[in-house]
């Protein structure tokens, strides 16, 4: 009888998990599927890009400049700040601009205790830019792409803690989602 009595329950508990298994799956957060993201244009700051949710946008007094930023288990942001001198469009100033940002770059990896995991040469709508890979001593994994353009500095990140598995397009510490926004930066022809 007690046998019985346990093959039933077992019986109805499986079933009561079936059902609720063919039910829709719930929808994936949008930070994990770039797809489905939309583009934001800021004409102010001559850029456009996109994000998975609408940007916080934050002034800074300091530094004449502007942040917009999406946050959930990975962080987006695009700073833009005052670079101090105009460089123009001139492509050999910019490059000569963003190897000053590098070495500054390197002294601060080597304080903190970072690692640098990649530094390349890049494009962003023709103008030379950097991208980095690098990491925190406390786990966390920036993919970054900075340009110089006119009198501005546009610093583009991506962070996530290092390792994470979870939703979707995790693979490589959610590269996908991290170079889909990097990928997305583009310069407002004026």
């Amino acid at each position: 009888m007690r046998k019985t009595l346990l093959l039933i329950i077992f019986v109805g508990l499986s079933a009561i998990c079936v059902s609720a298994q063919q039910g829709d799956p719930p929808p994936a957060a949008p930070d994990y599927s770039p797809d489905s993201w939309k583009e934001y244009s800021f004409a102010q700051d001559n850029i456009r890009f996109r994000f998975p949710a609408e940007p916080k946008v934050t002034e800074s007094s300091k530094d004449h400049g502007r942040n917009y930023e999406s946050k959930s288990f990975m962080d987006f942001s695009l700073d833009i700040s005052d670079a101090g001198v105009d460089v123009g469009k001139d492509r050999e100033k910019q490059q000569k601009y963003l190897i000053l940002i590098a070495l500054s770059l390197d002294k601060t990896f080597e304080s903190s205790g970072a690692k640098l995991l990649k530094s390349k040469d890049t494009t962003i709508d023709g103008n030379p830019a950097k991208f980095f890979v690098f990491e925190s001593k406390d786990g966390i994994l920036t993919r970054a792409k900075i340009f110089v353009l006119k009198d501005k500095v546009y610093s583009a990140e991506a962070n996530v803690k290092k390792g994470e598995q979870h939703g979707v397009n995790w693979e490589n510490d959610f590269e996908k989602p991290a170079m889909a926004f990097l990928d997305s930066i583009h310069v407002i022809s004026k």
